[in-house]
């Protein structure tokens, strides 16, 4: 455990995701914990996306809107511009589940031994629709078994201690797709996760990693 306040950064990746970005946003500022921050990586949007950005900017700490490599590109830009010496990575189409997720969150990771940089929950998979499909994430004792096969904790139910990017360096943007997954092997070799019983995002299908045209480019990665 440490004494030092939970300080949570999120950072969302988006590109042309006007449509979904403000719920995010909302989602964010609707939460009752205050120690927080929200930084938001464009990747060049022509779809309305910087009016977005731009109509909330007293919401946001930092954004930017330029072409980019990719999804892990933008992430490594967002952590560039994080202050937390916790970060959450949210696609642009997922969102909070309710006001308290950054609260309960918080309360877990106090609770942690400084060692642990990996804290994850569970997800709700929602239609485009917002209509609710099923949970993901279990406990790390009935998973941690598998990831050495696939990704079987959610990400964007995942909360980074910042002193993994200090430990294992930043995502590896030659991946298009399973970045994330490869940061979490080169921690896991050396630490295990933590699972909270908090239900922390909703996340919406269609999603790169989620879309079945990607499914062999996952794989090979």
């Amino acid at each position: 455990m440490t004494d030092q306040p939970v300080f949570i950064s999120v950072i969302v990746a988006v590109f042309n995701g006007s449509t979904t970005l403000q719920q995010c946003i909302d989602s964010f500022e609707g939460q009752t914990y205050q120690n927080k921050e929200l930084i938001i990586i464009d990747g060049g949007s022509d779809d309305g996306t910087v009016d977005v950005l731009k109509a909330n900017s007293n919401k946001i700490s930092y954004w930017s809107s330029k072409s980019d490599k990719g999804i892990y590109s933008a992430w490594n830009k967002g952590l560039n511009h994080s202050n937390g010496n916790w970060i959450c990575f949210l696609g642009a189409d997922d969102y909070f589940w309710d006001n308290e997720v950054l609260k309960k969150i918080s309360v877990n990771l106090n609770r942690l031994p400084t060692s642990t940089n990996v804290a994850y929950g569970k997800v709700m998979l929602v239609s485009k629709l917002d209509k609710p499909l099923y949970f993901v994430g279990k406990p790390w004792e009935k998973v941690k078994h598998q990831f050495t096969k696939f990704m079987s904790i959610p990400h964007p139910g995942l909360m980074h201690r910042k002193n993994l990017f200090k430990d294992n360096g930043n995502f590896d943007e030659s991946f298009k797709i399973a970045g994330d997954y490869e940061l979490l092997l080169r921690e896991f070799k050396k630490r295990e996760a933590v699972f909270m019983p908090i239900i922390i995002a909703g996340v919406r299908q269609g999603g790169i990693s989620c879309n079945s045209g990607h499914s062999l480019k996952l794989l090979q990665e």
